[in-house]
């Protein structure tokens, strides 16, 4: 596998990204948009939180271009960005799910 060499700039983007997604609450949305494009109310069901912190985390993740939204009337539905996000949180995941199988055997 080859790795493109990043200038600072495309390094930092990428940390921005990184760091958005070092938050339980960002992880649940995340997981929750990769099933389904969400409005807001459903996201704060999903996440099991109030709506002015779940529009804060959803301020992060979308300055860190992990989602996007669109408007329907005076309803905003958001999704995550594309295929590479998608192709991300996968990734995120089954890499988990390796180490930890690697390191304790089966997983519950």
């Amino acid at each position: 596998m080859t790795i493109e060499k990043l200038n600072e700039s495309e390094l930092s983007e990428i940390a921005i990204m990184l760091k958005a997604l070092s938050d339980p609450t960002r992880l649940k949305i995340m997981q929750a948009l990769h099933e389904e494009e969400l409005c807001v109310s459903d996201i704060v069901k999903s996440a099991g939180t109030g709506q002015a912190n779940i529009s804060k985390h959803l301020q992060i993740l979308s300055r860190a271009n992990l989602i996007k939204s669109r408007r329907e009337g005076s309803t905003v539905f958001y999704s995550l960005f594309g295929s590479f996000v998608e192709q991300l949180c996968e990734s995120i995941c089954k890499g988990y799910t390796n180490i930890i199988t690697k390191k304790f055997g089966k997983i519950k």
